[in-house]
């Protein structure tokens, strides 16, 4: 039982060093501006870190020089399309976790705290949310326009919970996840969410077009999970020839 003991103190101190030595791995690649390494040793240092505001901290600082390295390349090279447009998101986010879990932590070294990291994250921030609204407020406005075949489906019901349609409704929202009756139609309508590709009857394999759009945890016959994209998914997969997601 002492022998027992006795190892697995070593296996926590052995896993204690490790961890320390990926936030000094971590430090080191950041300070030698080796940034692509830091980032691959810091994602993987957070496994099990999850409360260890150091850990949260340290990726914060990598994440802002991610982003800060983006920058850098699009200045120069303006059709550069970076692989992790949401660096200083994550990097916000992380400085936010840092002092959360502990209001007096002091950074490494030539890193920044919590309070600086997010000082410098909060207008980059402010400018995405403000694309990201003008945006949704100009989809917002070609839709209610008619500018566009798209709008949102209507809420009207004779029977609501058998999803019978009031009569003389063009489409409703119960389209946008189901289709009953309709020679295997495509669920969708003027308003629709990451159809499947399904054009017809024989069109697709039945397991891969389970996939994708949402659904209800065993409502379809011989699957239990509900399958949704991820965002890398949308970003590679769904993304236009300039390599930006739709």
């Amino acid at each position: 039982m002492k022998k027992l003991f006795v190892l697995a103190v070593i296996a926590v101190m052995a896993i204690g060093s490790a961890y320390s030595q990926s936030l000094e791995d971590v430090w080191m690649n950041l300070r030698n501006k080796q940034i692509g390494k830091a980032r691959k040793v810091m994602d993987a240092a957070m496994i099990g870190n999850e409360q260890n505001a150091q850990a949260w901290l340290m990726k914060g600082n990598t994440y802002l020089q991610v982003y800060q390295q983006d920058q850098e390349r699009i200045k120069k090279d303006p059709s550069y399309v970076s692989r992790t447009p949401d660096a200083i998101i994550i990097a916000n986010e992380a400085f936010y976790q840092a002092i959360s879990l502990d209001g007096n932590i002091v950074p490494m070294t030539g890193m920044l705290g919590p309070i600086e990291g997010q000082a410098l994250c909060a207008d980059p921030v402010y400018t995405m949310a403000q694309k990201a609204a003008d945006a949704l407020g100009e989809c917002i406005a070609l839709v209610q326009s008619g500018a566009t075949p798209y709008q949102l489906c209507t809420y009207e019901y004779d029977n609501v919970y058998d999803h019978e349609a009031a009569k003389g409704s063009s489409n409703n929202f119960s389209d946008i996840f189901r289709s009953v009756g309709q020679s295997w139609k495509m669920p969708g309508s003027v308003e629709a969410m990451l159809r499947g590709p399904m054009p017809d009857i024989n069109g697709s394999n039945w397991n891969f077009t389970k996939l994708w759009g949402p659904k209800v945890n065993n409502i379809c016959e011989h699957d239990a999970i509900i399958h949704m994209p991820t965002a890398n998914y949308v970003d590679y997969a769904y993304g236009m020839a300039n390599g930006e997601p739709i």
